[in-house]
């Protein structure tokens, strides 16, 4: 990765300030202020500061990226809000996400298109409920067409269990209970029928195995509720050591590949799963700093180009970031 110029450097901070100097009070100390890594001098540092300034310089648009994209910013935003280390960043990053609810509300009809919103309703509603962000209108919203939507338990375990736990999380008692969920969902069913596993079969595209670790990590992320509880609270020991075996595999096979946005999520879940001491996380790691561009995002993720989704750079600063912090 190249050396950023002290001059560039200075310039771009300069623009973060000016960017930010129209928002709220808080917001007028600018990101370089607010967040330690923008103060910072370690590659990961600059790294986690030069990725925020792309997603401030490139906000999600409901128009043109989806509402999940928003939803899954408003997410990284509370990861770091949860974090901070001082009243200042979780200020900043509190009024941030604060203004993206307000744009919800504001350029956004509070309908359900299918099935996936759902979940981004009710982490919304789940960050506002943590942070005490009151908005009567949403509030409204979840209770009357998202609590009795028939969508909120589609025939997919991963997205029952999340929505259920979210449903919780918000104080409202879900009709499929989460607790009675995990047995069902797709880490119970590899780790208990191992035929299923396409790794190492003659016969598995790359498609299959990336499809499969999707899968994995989304249930991870699911049985954490994006990590607010240690997943070993509800998965059986035969359950987890099946994921410490399978998920370092994964690691190298993707830096091997140059994928970042899967290596990225199967970083957090190690995290999630407290198993970060096999040899391959610290080389995903580094994989992550050095993938960074000049401008801070981390190039197209093909994932999403084969997809024809609209968020080719997003979804990989929004992962690498996740995983960095």
């Amino acid at each position: 990765m190249s050396h950023r110029n002290p001059k560039s450097w200075l310039v771009l901070c300069i623009v973060f300030f000016v960017l930010f100097s129209g928002c709220t009070q808080v917001q007028k100390v600018g990101l370089k202020d607010a967040v330690p890594e923008c103060q910072g001098q370690t590659q990961k540092d600059q790294v986690i500061c030069r990725g925020l300034g792309w997603l401030f310089a490139n906000p999600a648009n409901i128009q043109k990226d989806g509402f999940l994209e928003l939803g899954e910013e408003v997410n990284l935003f509370y990861k770091f809000y949860f974090r901070g280390d001082n009243k200042q960043e979780k200020a900043f990053f509190k009024s941030i996400i604060e203004s993206k609810v307000d744009y919800l509300l504001g350029d956004h009809d509070l309908i359900v298109d299918f099935a996936g919103e759902i979940t981004g309703y009710l982490a919304f509603a789940k960050i506002m409920k943590r942070l005490d962000i009151k908005r009567p209108r949403y509030d409204k919203f979840i209770k009357d067409e998202i609590l009795t939507n028939p969508m909120t338990y589609p025939p997919n375990a991963t997205y029952m269990i999340l929505n259920s736990a979210l449903i919780e999380d918000i104080g409202y008692q879900p009709k499929m209970p989460f607790g009675n969920l995990v047995s069902q969902g797709v880490i119970a069913r590899f780790s208990k029928n191992p035929e299923l596993i396409p790794i190492g079969k003659a016969y598995a595209s790359e498609d299959d195995i990336q499809n499969f670790y999707y899968d994995i990590t989304h249930e991870i992320f699911a049985v954490s509720n994006f990590g607010d509880r240690d997943p070993g609270q509800y998965l059986l020991d035969d359950e987890i050591q099946f994921l410490k075996g399978i998920i370092p595999q994964g690691v190298t096979l993707y830096v091997e590949k140059g994928e970042l946005d899967i290596l990225a999520e199967l970083i957090v879940c190690s995290k999630m799963l407290n198993h970060t001491d096999y040899h391959s996380y610290e080389t995903g790691v580094q994989y992550i700093l050095d993938a960074q561009k000049e401008d801070g995002s981390f190039g197209i993720i093909h994932r999403m180009e084969f997809l024809k989704r609209p968020n080719l750079y997003r979804h990989g600063v929004l992962t690498a970031m996740w995983a960095l912090i």
